[in-house]
C-alpha cells in the first residue's frame, strides 16, 4: 500500500501494519498534508504499459501559510513510477514534476475514464481553517 504524508512516503503492509520500503522524499515549493492540504490520484493502469503504477500528487501549500495567508498555492504536479519485482522488492522512478496553470490548495481530483485527472475546487491561496472569504474560487 502506497502512503504519503507532507513530503514523506512508505510502501507499507496493511496486513502486518509494518513499513516494507520508504518513497524517495517529495522536494519543492510545498508540503500536502493537512492543513496544507493537496489531492493525490493512482493514475489509469494499462495493459500496453505493463500495468504501471503512477502516482500523482496536486497542489499543496508552504507551512508558511500559518502566518502569511495570501501566500500563493503550489502548482506542481509531481508524478512517481512505483515498480515492484517480487527478487528486488519496491523501485521508483521520479519525481518528475509538472505544473498547473494556477496553484491549489485543498483541490480535489477524479480520474476520468478517459484516463484524464481533472483538478477540481480549493483555493489559490491560504490554508484550511482560514478567515479569508475571498480565497476560495
Amino acid at each position: 500500500m502506497f502512503t504519503f504524508c507532507g513530503r514523506y512516503g512508505f510502501i507499507m503492509n496493511p496486513y502486518t501494519n509494518t513499513w516494507i520500503t520508504p518513497v524517495p522524499r517529495l522536494r519543492g515549493y510545498a508540503s500536502t498534508q493537512f492543513p496544507y492540504t493537496g489531492t493525490s490520484v493512482m493514475l489509469a493502469l494499462y495493459p500496453e504499459r505493463d500495468y504501471a503504477v503512477e502516482v500523482m500528487l496536486f497542489g499543496g501549500q508552504k507551512e508558511a501559510a500559518n502566518k502569511d495567508l495570501t501566500l500563493p498555492a503550489n502548482k506542481n504536479a509531481n508524478r512517481i513510477k512505483v515498480n515492484y519485482d517480487p527478487v528486488g522488492g519496491y523501485t521508483f522512478e521520479g519525481w518528475f514534476e509538472e505544473e498547473m496553470t494556477t496553484g491549489r490548495v485543498m483541490p480535489d481530483s477524479v480520474i476520468l475514464p478517459n484516463g484524464n485527472v481533472v483538478i477540481l475546487n480549493g483555493a489559490f491561496v491560504s490554508r484550511p481553517s482560514c478567515s479569508l472569504h475571498w480565497c476560495w474560487l
